[in-house]
């Protein structure tokens, strides 16, 4: 990445445009790199990099061919909300005209590409990031495992994460409830809606 092209990012995207979400995932590395973002990888257990479009297409692949990026975002955030861990989701392009479902997602942040790769911004990531042996970086993409590999954080296939969070959401629906005063973030009943939506239930 070219230093005028961050630059370019910090001009156009400062002032009124903060809190919204953007498709220019360069912006998102300026706010990484110059701010306290309110998903700090560095700073947390075992804070998810993941591949979204890859992650998508091993789970399209596996049985549920309509399944799109919200219910598999919502599924993940209900995933780390019980594993009090965040994580940064990054799909390739533009992403979808209404990204409405895709904003707020707890402990999940939802990064669409623009005109790079997602490949490229993930690697970006990885390599900025400050205590990278605690990263898991979620891919079956030889490239994207091989950047992860070489900063030593851990890589993980798309399809053992995918089998890691089903059976880690089923084993917790099956298991007593909580106290509403210990959930945090997602309810059990949003848990099994998205589990549903995967035919799941």
């Amino acid at each position: 990445m070219q230093k005028s092209e961050l630059r370019m990012v910090e001009a156009d995207f400062v002032g009124d445009h903060f809190n919204c979400l953007f498709d220019n995932a360069l912006y998102q590395l300026f706010l990484l790199k110059n701010m306290t973002h309110l998903f700090n990888l560095s700073r947390c257990k075992m804070p998810l990099l993941i591949d979204g479009y890859n992650l998508l297409r091993t789970i399209q692949k596996d049985g549920d061919a309509s399944s799109n990026e919200t219910p598999m975002c919502r599924l993940i955030s209900c995933y780390l909300c019980r594993k009090k861990d965040v994580g940064k989701i990054i799909f390739d392009g533009i992403g979808p005209p209404d990204k409405t479902s895709l904003r707020d997602i707890a402990n999940l942040e939802v990064i669409f590409s623009g005109k790079y790769e997602a490949d490229d911004i993930i690697e970006q990531l990885v390599l900025e990031n400050t205590a990278p042996k605690r990263l898991v970086v979620v891919s079956s993409d030889r490239r994207v495992k091989t950047a992860a590999k070489k900063r030593k954080a851990v890589a993980i296939r798309s399809d053992d994460f995918w089998y890691e969070l089903v059976k880690f959401l089923e084993k917790k629906r099956l298991s007593h409830p909580e106290p509403p005063g210990k959930r945090d973030g997602i309810s059990k009943d949003e848990t099994d809606k998205w589990l549903e939506e995967f035919g799941l239930g």
